[in-house]
């Protein structure tokens, strides 16, 4: 049986896996992901965040100052109350992906 090749937005999100984050900050990178463009990019409010985090706006927070500290995550406050996220992903080869293929093939 010949195994798919995942979509790369999942490759990405395998890569969280080594990433140097707590549980909390690869959760918001995921749902950051699952919100964003192709560019990487959205605008939901802090509720919104934590909501679909499953945690308290607290530690909605505390996991955005994390991931932008670390440099996976650009934030940017806009006019009015908006804040805007920009996905900072690790650069992927197309060797990472065709070896996390080839390993996902056994799991």
């Amino acid at each position: 049986m010949q195994q798919k090749s995942l979509p790369f937005v999942e490759t990405k999100r395998r890569q969280l896996v080594g990433l140097p984050l707590s549980t909390d900050a690869k959760v918001l990178m995921v749902v950051l992901d699952e919100i964003a463009g192709s560019d990487d990019f959205c605008c939901p409010s802090l509720p919104d965040l934590s909501r679909l985090m499953g945690c308290s706006e607290h530690k909605a927070r505390k996991a955005i100052r994390e991931a932008e500290s670390a440099g996976f995550l650009e934030v940017e406050k806009l006019p009015g109350k908006a804040t805007a996220y920009r996905i900072e992903w690790p650069a992927i080869t197309n060797t990472e992906c065709e070896e996390f293929n080839n390993v996902n093939r056994y799991l």
